[in-house]
């Protein structure tokens, strides 16, 4: 068993149908009718290897005046992406995602991070059922306003991470089987 932290390649905040898109900013903000996009490049060995979990890690930055709606009622959903998503995807039709395979999860407030099983989205990534375009994160409209660290925050080890642990890895991740036949013109 061996486990990875693959780090977010992109990150984004948007709030759907406006003007607003979170690019440069390096904090992703979840809730009051903001949503976060994000994508994770997965390795190629990876799909060479069972997956028993995957879990997506996102680090909470403490807002200037905390905006809580109603903290009893912190509840978020991930959704894989049907369709690419831009930074300038406000100004078009809002990409389509996978209800059938959306996963809902609560907060918990008392933590500074927040965790979620994404397994079975990653699992449909490997086995090629469906593409990895990224996932989307909503909130309820009543749940807790959120900050967390985006790709671009500037303490690296708070950016999002996507933890894959692996059952029966077939080689050592730093060496792979080859073998070269070098023959004469």
């Amino acid at each position: 068993m061996a486990m990875i932290d693959i780090k977010c390649t992109e990150s984004i905040s948007q709030i759907p149908k406006s003007q607003y898109t979170v690019y440069q900013n390096d904090k992703l903000y979840l809730g009051c009718n903001s949503q976060i996009c994000l994508f994770f490049e997965l390795p190629l060995f990876i799909f060479l290897n069972q997956i028993k979990s995957a879990r997506l890690i996102l680090f909470k930055i403490p807002l200037q005046e905390p905006i809580c709606l109603d903290t009893r009622n912190n509840r978020y959903t991930v959704y894989p992406f049907l369709d690419f998503f831009s930074v300038y995807g406000h100004c078009y039709e809002t990409p389509q995602v996978v209800d059938n395979l959306s996963i809902e999860y609560k907060d918990q407030i008392e933590k500074s991070y927040t965790e979620v099983d994404i397994t079975e989205i990653v699992k449909a990534w490997i086995d090629q059922s469906l593409e990895n375009k990224g996932i989307l994160l909503r909130a309820d409209p009543l749940a807790a306003y959120l900050a967390y660290a985006s790709n671009r925050y500037k303490i690296r080890g708070m950016h999002p991470i996507l933890r894959i642990t692996l059952d029966g890895v077939n080689f050592p991740m730093h060496v792979a089987p080859c073998a070269v036949d070098i023959g004469t013109p």
